[in-house]
């Protein structure tokens, strides 16, 4: 659970424990306003037990007494509210190359991207020498990069973008919106997703049947 704040967020962790990661300053403070953990150049949620965080520019994960766990990457993927474990993995990025993990900090795959999306637990959006593919929470290519541009699976299809314009596709790869949009999001649970069309402007919701998992 997480609670926006003006310097961040606040999240629960393990045993009801408080945690708030004050993306600002980059520390934690109890829910006694106590602050302790702090100095990072950047941190994330605690989830079972440890948490993300940025030192000397390396990233790391460390346990509730800030005693480090396990190997050190480049980067650490986020999401949006601070969360890093995402349907039991991490994204973490190492000698240059993205690489599923999994909770324990076992890779997952060879994926060896260049880039990544943002994983949304459905579907990873991918990049390989200028391409973009999918890949599945074991590291695997599910659909082989092929795109120009493309954004992680959400609501059961995804979009992706040739020669300047976005459509989406299904978890088979089949096209399923032509493409017509210069611009295209991401569907969310009520099956609406922001696109533009070529030659407007103005912004247009579209509507989904969304997969529920």
């Amino acid at each position: 659970m997480s609670v926006k704040k003006r310097l961040g967020w606040i999240g629960i962790g393990n045993m009801g424990a408080p945690m708030a990661a004050r993306l600002c300053e980059a520390g934690y403070v109890d829910l006694n306003g106590q602050e302790y953990l702090n100095g990072y150049q950047a941190a994330g949620m605690f989830q079972n037990g440890k948490a993300p965080v940025q030192k000397d520019g390396a990233w790391i994960f460390v346990d509730q007494t800030g005693a480090q766990q396990g190997d050190s990457y480049e980067e650490i993927q986020l999401t949006e509210n601070g969360s890093w474990l995402v349907n039991g993995v991490y994204l973490a990025k190492k000698n240059g190359k993205w690489n599923l993990y999994s909770e324990a900090g076992e890779q997952q795959g060879a994926l060896d991207a260049d880039e990544v999306d943002l994983n949304r637990g459905n579907g990873l959006a991918f990049a390989k020498d200028g391409k973009w593919g999918f890949a599945a929470n074991d590291g695997t290519a599910v659909i082989a990069p092929e795109y120009d541009a493309a954004k992680s699976f959400s609501g059961g299809v995804a979009a992706v973008c040739k020669d300047g314009k976005w459509g989406f596709i299904n978890g088979r790869g089949t096209q399923v919106i032509d493409y017509l949009l210069v611009e295209a999001g991401y569907f969310d649970a009520n099956g609406k997703c922001p696109a533009k069309m070529d030659g407007n402007d103005t912004q247009v919701m579209l509507s989904w049947r969304v997969k529920r998992s």
